[in-house]
């Protein structure tokens, strides 16, 4: 559940700064519907009262974030989620940085600059690390070849090209 609730303060902070700063309404929207998607999947797993606890929690900041978009939908779910009151007098939800935070960042994986695939690696791992992580995708093996690599360009934590 762990991923669900960095995934919440994720789309809180995201939706907050697209409505109040850069006014991409449309974004702000797809970040709401990723948090939908990943709800979704969650719920599927969801075995205890806790994790279902989480669940409630999530969509609850799913709605204030929804209200201003579509206000009498919200507040309608709202009050199926045994709320009370409407959405207006409700806060805006804040989001908290510690949450945000991840130890695991995703690489791409390119060969002679087309992706290939992707792996999930520690923050801050080294070339060599994530190259040995890398090669042992089954996309990519057969792109590399028995001669191995040329060249490899590492920018740390976003992507690596190798060059075969």
């Amino acid at each position: 559940m762990d991923a669900i609730i960095r995934k919440t303060h994720q789309t809180i902070q995201k939706v907050t700064e697209d409505i109040d700063k850069r006014f991409r309404f449309n974004t702000a929207i797809a970040a709401m519907m990723e948090l939908v998607n990943e709800i979704y999947k969650a719920k599927e797993t969801a075995k205890s009262d806790d994790e279902l606890a989480v669940l409630k929690e999530s969509s609850k900041y799913l709605l204030v974030m929804l209200s201003p978009f579509i206000p009498h939908f919200s507040d309608e779910l709202w009050e199926q989620l045994g709320n009370e009151g409407v959405l207006l007098d409700h806060p805006w939800p804040e989001f908290n940085p510690d949450f945000i935070e991840t130890n695991e960042a995703t690489v791409a994986i390119q060969i002679n600059g087309k992706l290939r695939g992707t792996v999930k690696v520690a923050m801050g791992s080294s070339q060599e690390d994530v190259y040995a992580k890398a090669i042992e995708e089954v996309g990519v093996k057969k792109f590399i070849g028995p001669s191995g690599a040329k060249k490899v360009i590492y920018v740390p934590n976003k992507i690596i090209n190798i060059i075969a």
